[in-house]
């Protein structure tokens, strides 16, 4: 049941490994300046879109 529930909602052909995960989410791996750069926008810009209900 929950593999057919899993497979469903995320086919094995888009999952990804954890080696890729990390690369991509952690901030310190890869090119961090830019993935901190993206990180602070978000942070910049997400106040200034709360009072347009986004």
């Amino acid at each position: 049941m929950l593999n057919s529930l899993r497979e469903r909602v995320l086919p094995d052909h888009q999952r990804r490994t954890l080696e890729e995960l990390e690369g991509d989410l952690d901030l310190s791996a890869g090119d961090s300046r830019a993935k901190q750069s993206a990180f602070r926008s978000m942070l910049l810009c997400r106040p200034a879109s709360r009072p347009a209900g986004c």
